[in-house]
């Protein structure tokens, strides 16, 4: 249809910007273990997190989003979400070199600036798109409120952006802000739109029997995790010696959230049952550790609460790196790794995924011993050449992933070129 997006083909480019994400990972990493007086750690760290976010997976969820719109026969701003989507693209690898060449400084803010400008945009064209989903209502509420927290989270990308500028002296308010930003991303922006695919994708091979239990698995899911969103955002400042009514509050809003996920066990268990040929493994492989990792992740912010535990979580680098990368990748990226395998049908090789697991699980294993050194535990020696070697192990797996879905794009690009061309022949006088 001349007025879609080819998804397949933006993709394509952001698994690309991924791999190019765990290369300067690798580079972070190498600079940690080795010298390299080039590269300045703090200014190319700012690069690395930003377009994590912007070039990764807030793309990578626009596309998903335009997927299911377009799957829905919904093609009325196709193109403004191509203005989009280049757009900001266009802010992201714009920030990506003036944070590496200048830090925080007017250029890289004007241009985060400009890739909000672009997300309010698409939220409120999609918010329009979305009402317009009449058969699946319970997936749009995911989508929609997704969207409202991504909205929301820029409140803190303004105040970071603004505070670095007038290099404003009170580190809590900085911390502030960024915990503010990182939330609401996090736990509201992906995980919402997340969600909402993985209830979709598994409502599209249900039974009538089975989609009425998976619609209401859904919204049971759903209520408890969007009231608690905002007062969860307390577990994030819980160091700042909050007052106790406070405490009580994110005492409750956290429980609720872990009892919120205990559904999603059942979601796992669908996982089982779905014949490979409707599901490939490596799909219901990379989705099963990503619902895992969430109730792992809901699991720890829960435990954050202990005095005792939030002092060691709180108090080291390495163990709050460890988390965020436990969201980032173990939640988010393998999602949005085995949802573009499936959308698109086409098969990443096995052992690129495995070993991509393995960087990730010894990289968390190895943080998580670094962060405990300071209670007396046992230290693995050599910690941070082996997170350098990880860092290696992942980025190398993504390329070959990345190698390989471009090669297999263009096979079947002309193997439906030719398959339409020889339809139109055969339909021809």
């Amino acid at each position: 249809m001349s007025n879609s997006i080819s998804t397949r083909k933006w993709f394509q480019f952001s698994i690309f910007n991924f791999s190019l994400l765990a290369l300067f990972g690798v580079i972070l990493r190498y600079k940690i273990s080795f010298p390299l007086p080039e590269v300045n750690q703090k200014y190319l760290l700012n690069a690395h997190s930003n377009f994590a976010f912007s070039g990764w997976v807030s793309l990578s969820l626009m596309i998903f989003l335009i997927y299911y719109l377009q799957h829905n026969n919904i093609f009325r701003h196709h193109k403004i979400y191509k203005l989009v989507l280049f757009g900001f693209s266009f802010s992201a690898y714009g920030m990506l070199i003036s944070f590496i060449l200048l830090g925080y400084s007017i250029i890289p803010i004007t241009l985060m600036v400009l890739s909000i400008l672009f997300s309010y945009i698409f939220i409120v064209c999609c918010w329009r798109d979305l009402s317009l989903v009449k058969n699946t209502p319970h997936i749009s509420s995911w989508f929609k409120t997704g969207l409202i927290l991504w909205g929301i989270s820029s409140i803190g990308t303004f105040a970071l952006a603004y505070l670095m500028y007038v290099k404003y002296p009170v580190k809590d308010f900085y911390l502030s802000a960024m915990y503010f930003f990182l939330h609401f991303q996090y736990n509201g922006w992906f995980i919402f739109v997340c969600m909402g695919v993985l209830f979709y994708l598994i409502g599209m091979t249900a039974s009538p029997a089975s989609m009425a239990r998976l619609i209401k698995i859904s919204r049971a899911t759903y209520l408890p995790l969007a009231i608690s969103v905002a007062p969860t955002f307390l577990l994030s400042i819980i160091w700042m010696d909050l007052p106790v009514y406070l405490d009580i509050i994110a005492w409750i809003f956290a429980s609720i959230q872990l009892i919120a996920i205990l559904p999603l066990f059942k979601v796992l268990k669908a996982f089982y049952k779905h014949d490979n040929s409707i599901l490939p493994y490596l799909v219901k492989l990379l989705f099963i550790l990503s619902t895992a990792t969430l109730t792992l992740k809901i699991t720890l912010q829960f435990l954050s609460l202990v005095p005792y535990l939030s002092h060691i979580a709180f108090g080291s680098r390495d163990i709050i790196i460890g988390y965020l990368h436990l969201s980032f990748v173990g939640i988010i990226s393998f999602f949005l790794l085995g949802f573009i395998q499936m959308s698109t049908k086409i098969n990443f090789p096995r052992f690129a995924i495995y070993s991509f697991i393995f960087g990730f699980v010894l990289q968390e294993l190895i943080l998580l011993d670094q962060g405990l050194q300071g209670v007396g535990l046992f230290a693995i020696p050599h910690h941070n050449e082996i997170l350098f070697i990880c860092a290696i192990i992942m980025w190398i797996s993504l390329v070959i992933i990345t190698i390989s879905f471009v090669h297999k794009s263009k096979i079947r690009t002309a193997t439906e070129s030719a398959e339409a061309l020889a339809s139109e022949e055969i339909s021809m006088p």
